[in-house]
């Protein structure tokens, strides 16, 4: 499934995969700004994922919903 450019989920889904390739650790920090910057861009990672984890259970819900549904017709 192609997503549009425009769709709030593209967006999340590229901001994600940017965070997880630029992951540092906290130990990492090389200076206050740098552990601050590193604990802002981890909590960002975990509130998207976090937001991206709860899309795709509503989503399996209504689809679960749905199929039972369908079985369920005459």
């Amino acid at each position: 499934m192609e997503e549009s450019p425009k769709s709030r989920r593209y967006w999340r889904l590229n901001t994600i995969m940017a965070l997880r390739a630029t992951w540092a650790s906290e130990r990492d920090a090389v200076d206050p700004e740098d552990l601050a910057i590193i604990k802002a861009h981890n909590a960002e990672l975990a509130q998207l994922e976090a937001i991206e984890k709860a899309v795709k259970t509503r989503y399996a819900s209504m689809l679960a919903k749905h199929r039972q549904k369908i079985n369920i017709s005459p």
